[in-house]
């Protein structure tokens, strides 16, 4: 005879990283978590980070952390009842491979802000001329199928065209991330393109998701960082 036990529903424990771990081990726990905390709480955890180049933290991977935003966003649709409005899935899990999607470019700042403070720099904020500048670009390279930072032309050549009086820019380009949480994951990574996102100096971001169905990568990403202040 098998004999039937009641599963048992536990508390979490407090702490960000305690409550991640928990809601795979016992979902029904995150019933009783509110919806902004849960949001809160991805968003620190993704972010984390250590200061200094040498340590790397303990990060979970996007894929991972979509499947677990995914289960319990799930269960807290699940789990609630009356008038309560839909629980939302964190912006930067949003798929920007489908048609009409699009990128929520304040979120981009604040992940960027957040990274740098974290690293001891400066936060940055949303620029319209180097949104235009980016989205140009992504869009070039969706068009070309490639990705490539001098699909039409190099970055310098690019502000100066566009009339942006720069006097620091780095830029990173990339192919094949579906979700910003995902592309900001893929350049914290790269050497190279983590420098960059950690540039000493500058102030202002552009950045853009250029989605074209018929190619290989169907994403294309570009962020501009930059200033304008003398130096």
């Amino acid at each position: 005879m098998v004999r039937r036990t009641r599963p048992q529903v536990r508390s979490c424990a407090p702490g960000n990283l305690e409550i991640l771990r928990c809601a795979i081990a016992h979902p029904s726990s995150m019933l009783r978590i509110a919806p902004e905390r849960l949001a809160s709480i991805f968003l620190k955890i993704h972010l984390s980070a250590t200061v200094g180049m040498q340590q790397r933290p303990f990060i979970w991977g996007p894929r991972f952390m979509r499947a677990a935003a995914a289960i319990l966003i799930t269960l807290l649709l699940a789990g609630c009842a009356g008038n309560e409005a839909p629980v939302q899935q964190p912006s930067m899990y949003a798929d920007m491979a489908v048609p009409g999607a699009k990128l929520d470019a304040p979120a981009a700042a604040v992940m960027i802000s957040q990274y740098r403070q974290n690293n001891g720099l400066g936060t940055v904020v949303i620029d319209p001329d180097l949104m235009r500048l980016a989205e140009s670009q992504s869009q070039a390279m969706a068009a070309a199928n490639k990705m490539d930072h001098d699909v039409r032309a190099p970055l310098a050549k690019r502000l100066s065209a566009g009339g942006y009086p720069a006097s620091v820019a780095v830029e990173n380009v990339s192919a094949g991330y579906h979700t910003l949480a995902e592309a900001f994951s893929g350049w914290r990574d790269s050497p190279p393109h983590r420098a960059n996102m950690l540039k000493s100096g500058v102030t202002k971001l552009g950045i853009a998701a250029g989605y074209a169905p018929g190619t290989k990568y169907k994403v294309f990403w570009t962020m501009i960082l930059a200033s304008t202040d003398p130096r």
